[in-house]
């Protein structure tokens, strides 16, 4: 696929992904009564079937207007079979969403998946990428977007808050230089099985052979995070989802696990990104720092073992 000059900068932060897709749904939605298509009847429930080829269709072309791209698929066949692959893989981004919070409510929720699967599909996000957006904004999905009262819109973001399957207590650091320092400090932490209470009183211990499990741990522990034991499953399947999608990239993650220290930084950084508390740039610039830094980094006390 050729591209041209992006029409849009790339969004940085999962809230400018939702606004663009606020955006493009409401143009679509005007599309929608152009065409009269919010006035049919559901016979058989084919409305809803057209409806729901019109979002794709929608979103995927959304998608190639706000990056620039040329569409090069002309053959209805071809268009169908993509639009067939977009589906699936929306299905696969939704898996981000913890599984009692993973019903589509609405067309914002769709709309939002079928647009980040064009774009996992345009190479422009790998999945991992795509699924931390989608975990970031996936309550935030308000089909009126803005049409309620004030009252009534406070009302469902606190709602949506007590919703939230995690809470955070302590700031992510602000700057490169005191993560490098809390990601060392973690590191001397790192030996043997660190525990992480849960809101139900219950204990989670790190398997010591798991680096993902011990950053995780750690860097929920630093944190000052509460959430259940469902939220944290569904945090570290994120995390090795990203995991194998850099695994399939090359080499370099495979040459990054054979030191520590930068396989426990990679695991620490990507915690925050699943959570929402750092952005891809914040995340490359902490990863360079710690390269620069690697010999400020100590081996783990021996603990627990």
């Amino acid at each position: 696929m050729t591209t041209r000059q992006p029409s849009l900068p790339i969004p940085s932060q999962p809230a400018d992904w939702l606004d663009e897709v606020f955006d493009y749904l409401r143009i679509a939605a005007e599309a929608a009564i152009e065409e009269g298509l919010d006035d049919e009847d559901d016979e058989d429930g084919e409305k809803g079937e057209r409806d729901l080829f019109f979002l794709q269709i929608h979103a995927r072309s959304s998608c190639y207007h706000a990056r620039g791209l040329v569409d090069k698929i002309s053959n209805p066949k071809q268009l169908m079979k993509e639009l067939n692959t977009l589906g699936d893989l929306a299905l696969s981004l939704r898996d981000a969403v913890p599984s009692d919070l993973q019903e589509m409510g609405n067309k914002t929720r769709l709309f939002l998946l079928f647009y980040l699967a064009a774009h996992v599909r345009a190479g422009i996000l790998n999945s991992a990428q795509a699924q931390l957006i989608v975990h970031a904004c996936w309550l935030d999905c308000d089909e009126g977007n803005g049409d309620e009262s004030d009252d009534e819109s406070d009302d469902e973001s606190d709602d949506e808050s007590d919703d939230l399957p995690f809470d955070i207590g302590v700031d992510a650091p602000d700057h490169v230089a005191a993560w490098i320092d809390e990601i060392i400090a973690a590191f001397a932490k790192s030996s043997g099985r660190p525990s992480l209470i849960l809101d139900d009183g219950d204990t989670f211990i790190a398997d010591r052979k798991s680096m993902l499990q011990i950053a995780t741990v750690l860097v929920l522990n630093q944190r000052q995070a509460t959430m259940t034991r469902e939220a944290l499953d569904d945090l570290m399947e994120v995390i090795s989802a990203m995991e194998a999608d850099v695994s399939n990239m090359g080499p370099e993650w495979k040459a990054t696990r054979r030191i520590p220290s930068m396989a426990f930084s990679m695991y620490y950084v990507w915690v925050h990104l699943a959570l929402g508390l750092a952005d891809e740039d914040m995340a490359m610039s902490v990863m360079g720092e710690c390269t620069a830094r690697i010999s400020d980094f100590r081996a783990p006390l021996a603990l627990d073992r």
